[in-house]
């Protein structure tokens, strides 16, 4: 008995004789198989969604020679239609998982996918309480967020790219922890005007020594600047240091960059304070003109700032990294 492929109704017709080779899978735009649909038939056999033919009676009165060619043969027969079945499935599931996701160990289902994007939001959401690191408010919201579509995912492949999204973002927390720790994970170190200019004279008054300093180009078009990459440098604009063209009161600009050097520092409890958010509207250049005037009543806001008693206040409590 000789058995021959029998594509579905909605796939290409395949050429007389053709059989699929090892590894073949078929293009996923061809849709998938009917239910019920037999992917190997009886060559004798119309092609159709019959089930597969069952083994042949054996004879009324069968010769004792021919018993053991007749089990071989119906051994061979079960042994080539387990293996076609055992390819379909094959394929199938692998249509089903969708393409490999960089990063992340394919799930031999899609249960055991959903348990490994559970286990990663925990740990993520673990490792963000444990760390310092910034902007950890939206990195929440995006792990959650991450947990939530990846669970309605109807393919591994779905769930599996839920789980790839928390370990982007657990990459990026863990790059700010790293920063964090480098920065102030051990106490600073005291400098004593290192460039011996009047303006770090002025920086180490307000910070102890303990805020490094430079001139350069860091800043593009601003006055001064504090770079997250590097947080605890109050960067001074080259092009206006010295230059009679322009009238700045280096004094303010420091005191209001030491500032932003302050809330870098106590990130996690700033970002998450709910007196950032009543009361400042999470505007971090307010916050810092309202950090200087609490401690330079003259302050001259850099930002047109005009500060309330209770944002003073507030303000206040921030150099010590008190937060609401």
């Amino acid at each position: 008995m000789a058995y021959r492929f029998n594509p579905p109704a909605n796939w290409p017709a395949a050429p007389a004789g053709w059989v699929p080779p090892a590894g073949w899978q078929p293009d996923p735009a061809w849709g998938p198989v009917p239910e019920g649909w037999n992917l190997w038939v009886d060559d004798a056999a119309a092609p159709g969604p019959a089930l597969a033919p069952a083994p042949a009676p054996a004879p009324a009165a069968p010769r004792k020679k021919r018993t053991g060619l007749i089990i071989v043969i119906l051994s061979v027969v079960l042994v080539l239609i387990v293996a076609a079945v055992v390819g379909l499935s094959v394929v199938l599931n692998s249509l089903a998982a969708g393409p490999p996701v960089e990063g992340v160990e394919r799930a031999g289902s899609i249960e055991e996918a959903r348990a490994v994007l559970q286990r990663t939001h925990d740990e993520a959401m673990d490792f963000i309480e444990d760390n310092h690191g910034f902007s950890k408010p939206d990195k929440r919201e995006r792990i959650t967020a991450a947990l939530e579509s990846g669970t309605k995912g109807t393919s591994i492949w779905e769930v599996e790219m839920g789980t790839k999204d928390i370990l982007v973002t657990m990459e990026a927390m863990a790059q700010g922890a790293d920063q964090w720790n480098e920065t102030w994970g051990q106490p600073p170190a005291f400098t004593d005007n290192l460039s011996g200019t009047a303006l770090e004279g002025i920086l180490d008054g307000y910070t102890g020594g303990t805020v490094d300093f430079a001139i350069d180009s860091e800043c593009g078009s601003a006055t001064a600047c504090v770079q997250r990459d590097d947080p605890n440098v109050v960067h001074l604009n080259e092009e206006y240091v010295d230059n009679p063209r322009y009238v700045i009161d280096y004094a303010d600009v420091l005191l209001h960059e030491f500032g932003h050097v302050t809330q870098f520092k106590y990130v996690d409890e700033f970002e998450m304070s709910a007196d950032y958010e009543a009361l400042f509207d999470f505007d971090v250049e307010l916050h810092a003109d309202c950090m200087a005037q609490s401690l330079k009543p003259d302050f001259a806001t850099a930002y047109g700032s005009v500060c309330s008693p209770e944002q003073l206040t507030s303000a206040k409590n921030a150099w010590g990294g008190v937060f609401n």
